[in-house]
C-alpha cells in the first residue's frame, strides 16, 4: 500500500494505531490523516514509513514543530506538508535547508500554508 486517507469525521486513529501502521507500511507514500493526530504519531511515522513523500494534516491539532522536525529528519523523501493554518512555525522549521514555507492567505485570513521540500 503507497497512499493512506484517514479523513473521516467519524475515524478516530489513535497514536497506537499509527504506530501499528508505521510498522505494517513501510512503503507509504502518501498520507492523509485524521483530526486525532498528534506528536506521537508524527514519530512513529517517521520510524517506519521512510518513503513519505507527502502528508496531508491541515485538520489536525495535536501536532508541533517537535513532531515536525521528528518528520523531517526521518523522512527524507518528504516534498510537501499540507499544515493546518493554527499552526505557528518557527525559524526552527522554516528555515530548515531544505524547505520552503507556502501560506495562501484570503482576505487577510490564513487559510493553509504548505511546507514544501526543494
Amino acid at each position: 500500500m503507497t497512499t493512506l486517507r484517514l479523513s473521516s469525521k467519524l475515524l478516530k486513529v489513535t497514536d497506537q494505531a499509527t504506530a501499528h501502521l508505521a510498522r505494517h507500511c513501510p512503503r507509504l507514500h502518501h498520507y492523509k490523516m485524521t483530526r486525532c493526530m498528534t506528536d506521537a504519531s508524527l514519530a512513529a511515522l517517521a520510524a517506519g514509513c521512510k518513503q513519505l513523500v507527502v502528508i496531508d494534516m491541515r485538520r489536525c491539532s495535536g501536532i508541533s514543530e517537535g513532531g515536525l522536525l521528528a518528520l523531517l529528519a526521518g523522512c527524507g523523501e518528504l516534498r510537501r506538508l499540507l499544515l493546518p493554518p493554527s499552526l505557528r512555525l518557527s525559524c526552527a522549521v522554516v528555515q530548515q535547508p531544505r524547505c520552503q514555507l507556502q501560506q495562501q492567505l484570503i482576505e487577510e485570513e490564513l487559510q493553509q500554508q504548505t511546507l514544501v521540500m526543494l
